[in-house]
């Protein structure tokens, strides 16, 4: 069962045990492929091994599946995040905006943000 491979897989993160969990992930999104929970998982362990392309690949599909979601503001900065971790400064600004937008009170996107701008001026 999918949730299973899900809930699986946020063990191994946990445990750090991240190739396993991503393998998890994928065996959950290969048996239902819109469901929303492993997409949005699977980002911080790929995000730890470094695969930022992938981490963003993650994270837009978590997006896209569930786009009124309760946390969609941290999904946004988590990909301004992935963002300039790949050297896209524009993306990164529109990530954040977007994370404002949805939640003026996200403090990360605020700081993130305001980081951007002060490197910007550099």
């Amino acid at each position: 069962h999918p949730y299973l491979y899900n809930m699986k897989g946020i063990s191994l993160a946990a445990l750090g045990e991240h190739n396993e969990a991503i393998e998890n992930y994928n065996k959950a999104i290969a048996q239902e492929a819109n469901y929303f929970d492993p997409y949005q998982n699977k980002f911080c362990p790929l995000f730890k091994l470094c695969r930022y392309e992938e981490a963003l690949e993650s994270i837009n599909k978590a997006i896209e599946l569930e786009p009124n979601h309760s946390k969609i503001d941290v999904m946004y900065t988590n990909k301004a995040l992935v963002l300039s971790k790949l050297g896209r400064c524009e993306e990164v600004l529109e990530s954040l905006d977007k994370a404002l937008t949805l939640n003026p009170n996200n403090q990360t996107a605020i700081d993130g943000k305001n980081r951007v701008l002060e490197l910007l001026k550099k």
